[in-house]
């Protein structure tokens, strides 16, 4: 791993300090990717092979860990340091993160790093290298999803291969409310296909194997149509709520169950109100 290069010969772990998440963001340079979803196994009820936990609509439970916060360490002098400062040259806490609040599984990094030729390299030597890390169902999630984000044609070949026991059994419904028909005439992207049909750019990316630039002519499955929003700026599920001041965040996120919540990204819409209706708020006597 200390020895992977890019074709300029600089050392990945020298280009890896480089990368700043929300500072890439902040300045506008961020392209968040488009396919970051995962089923978890659940084995929480002695189901043995590992079928993802549904609500009591059949909706696939979210049952990922919660995200781990990075550790600010605050000396009785009220100096933000760790001890590590005191024995070890410190790793910069921007770094850890690699300038991001939380870790980011690889397949939720912007595309500008995700994609780079470093963060590849070390993706692939982790996984197939057996000294590297486990290779089981989230992680062969996490890798489809990175060959469709950087549209890549290579295949990784894991070292440590979990994934193909046959005790683990996937299970996941995709029902249909509707077919959607879309006969390309000029070049429109998921988002203009969205706003057409009134559905979230989310659903239509989940539901579909379809790309986020351009739609090809055919037909597609759909959510039922609802008032949309637009993005105009990326930001968080609750961020957004908070700017509309109209509904609350159980609304949102059950109108919009394939949306990414910590990245909404501009020009994706949104369901604003539930699918196949209108929200009236009950009146106060």
């Amino acid at each position: 791993m200390s020895c992977l290069a890019d074709v300029r010969r600089e050392l990945c772990l020298i280009a890896e300090q480089q990368w700043d998440v929300d500072s890439l963001d902040l300045k506008g340079h961020a392209t968040w990717p488009a396919y970051t979803e995962k089923m978890y196994p659940d084995f929480s009820e002695g189901d043995y092979d590992g079928s993802p936990a549904e609500d009591v609509d059949g909706t696939q439970l979210d049952l990922s860990d919660d995200p781990i916060m990075w550790p600010e360490w605050v000396s009785q002098l009220q100096l933000e340091e760790s001890g590590e400062d005191y024995f070890l040259e410190p790793t910069s806490p921007y770094w850890r993160g690699h300038g991001h609040g939380v870790p980011l599984e690889s397949d939720e990094y912007p595309l500008e790093i995700q994609c780079s030729e470093c963060f590849l390299a070390q993706f692939r030597h982790g996984i197939e290298s057996k000294w590297g890390e486990v290779y089981d169902e989230v992680s062969d999630q996490v890798w489809n999803n990175v060959r469709r984000n950087c549209n890549l044609d290579w295949q990784l070949v894991p070292a440590n291969n979990r994934s193909t026991f046959e005790s683990i059994h996937w299970t996941h419904r995709v029902s249909c409310d509707r077919m959607i028909e879309f006969q390309e005439e000029t070049a429109m992207t998921v988002d203009d296909l969205a706003v057409m049909n009134k559905v979230p750019s989310a659903a239509l990316l989940h539901l579909n194997k379809i790309r986020v630039n351009h739609v090809e002519s055919g037909s597609y499955c759909a959510p039922l149509p609802c008032e949309i929003a637009i993005i105009d700026s990326s930001t968080g599920a609750n961020r957004f709520v908070d700017s509309l001041g109209i509904i609350t965040y159980t609304q949102f996120w059950s109108w919009n169950d394939y949306m990414e919540p910590r990245n909404l990204r501009p020009g994706e819409t949104v369901c604003v109100g539930p699918p196949g209706g209108s929200y009236s708020p009950a009146s106060v006597p």
